[in-house]
């Protein structure tokens, strides 16, 4: 793999990354989710979710034209009352 597609890669986790943690600081308002023996828990309360894999959505943010499709999944997801979404950072 050539320099310039790792590069891409890179960005494209990274900016995958800053959005995630972005949408995570909006709704919990600059607290992570921690754990509580095996719940899940934002401010005290249990933080219960729906979620989704996205195994694809690394290989898309690495291509500059094709990263508005994480941010159009992203918000159809939540349109939909998915919170969370699970992906994976790798490049084979």
């Amino acid at each position: 793999m050539s320099l310039s597609h790792r590069a891409g890669y890179v960005v494209g986790v990274l900016i995958t990354l800053l959005a995630l943690v972005c949408q995570a600081r909006f709704h919990s308002h600059g607290r992570f989710v921690r754990t509580e023996g095996t719940r899940f828990v934002v401010h005290g309360s249990d933080f219960v979710f729906n979620g989704f894999n996205s195994y694809w959505m690394m290989h898309v943010a690495a291509e500059p034209s094709e990263r508005h499709q994480v941010s159009n999944m992203l918000r159809e997801a939540a349109g939909a009352g998915l919170s969370v979404c699970r992906t994976w950072a790798f490049s084979d």
